[in-house]
């Protein structure tokens, strides 16, 4: 049996959604702040890895973001960039999520999509070329 969390009202799970081809969808659900962070980043730092030309983090069950969280998705669109992956959030109805990267200017850097399928879709400057 596992040991309960010891913060059980701080929790966050992680899914791995691979079904898109040349893209990876990191699914999560619960709050992202100091005590879930290394978690998110964790599974960050693994799909990175993989070098997909695409990885999109689902934040549509993400009840709260915190500056912690936004600082980890920050790094993993830097490290990607190194090796020509694209990072892009999703924020379902989630206001909260759009609401912190508008406030913060990170809209170029952490482009947000109301859901996975509009994640997905090339960007105009994908296609043009």
């Amino acid at each position: 049996m596992a040991p309960a969390p010891s913060h059980p009202h701080l929790q966050l799970h992680v899914r791995v959604d691979g079904r898109h081809p040349g893209c990876v969808v990191v699914v999560l659900d619960g709050e992202v702040d100091l005590q879930t962070v290394d978690q998110l980043s964790a599974a960050l730092e693994t799909q990175l890895a993989r070098k997909p030309a695409l990885l999109i983090v689902d934040l549509s069950a993400v009840g709260f973001l915190g500056a912690a969280g936004l600082s980890a998705l920050l790094d993993a669109s830097r490290a990607g960039l190194d090796h020509g992956t694209e990072l892009r959030l999703v924020a379902g109805r989630r206001r909260v999520v759009r609401r912190i990267v508008d406030l913060c200017g990170l809209t170029t850097a952490l482009p947000v999509y109301r859901d996975v399928t509009e994640a997905v879709v090339p960007s105009p400057t994908d296609t043009a070329g």
